[in-house]
């Protein structure tokens, strides 16, 4: 797996050893956004070990980084309860001090392409209005509205 350096940042396959800012950056764009924080990836245990929950299945998360330290992310997951072929696109966030650089763009295709290299012929996301720009970019890559959920 290679790196790729954009603008001053290394977009790379996740380590333990970023676990904890992976959560962090997690949490503090669903602050940012004021995202719920109960039934959500907020409280989601699995936040906070994402390198381990990765192991073992067909699955990738790269992470952003920034100086030494992950500052966004994005990957794929076979989740269960998904059609065989079907991944989805998971933890997709960053910070904004990476936002108007073309790097979340940039990640968010790098993963699609890693899961159709990896068998996946279909892909499936989550999200809420309030994610209005990250819409707009799943827009333009051909999703489109499964349908509403509203808490």
């Amino acid at each position: 797996m290679t790196n790729h350096n954009i603008d001053g940042f290394t977009i790379r396959p996740m380590k333990e050893s970023d676990n904890r800012n992976i959560a962090n950056y997690i949490r503090a764009v669903i602050d940012e956004h004021k995202a719920s924080q109960t039934n959500s990836v907020y409280d989601d245990p699995t936040t906070d070990c994402v390198f381990q929950c990765f192991q073992g299945v067909n699955a990738q998360y790269w992470v952003i980084d920034y100086n030494g330290m992950a500052v966004g992310g994005c990957g794929f997951y076979p989740t269960n309860g998904l059609p065989d072929g079907c991944a989805e696109i998971v933890k997709f966030y960053i910070l904004p001090i990476v936002r108007n650089h073309g790097i979340g763009a940039y990640i968010l295709d790098y993963v699609i392409k890693l899961a159709q290299k990896a068998g996946y012929r279909q892909l499936y996301l989550e999200t809420v209005p309030l994610f209005s720009k990250a819409i707009d970019m799943y827009v333009k890559r051909g999703f489109t509205d499964l349908f509403l959920f509203v808490t």
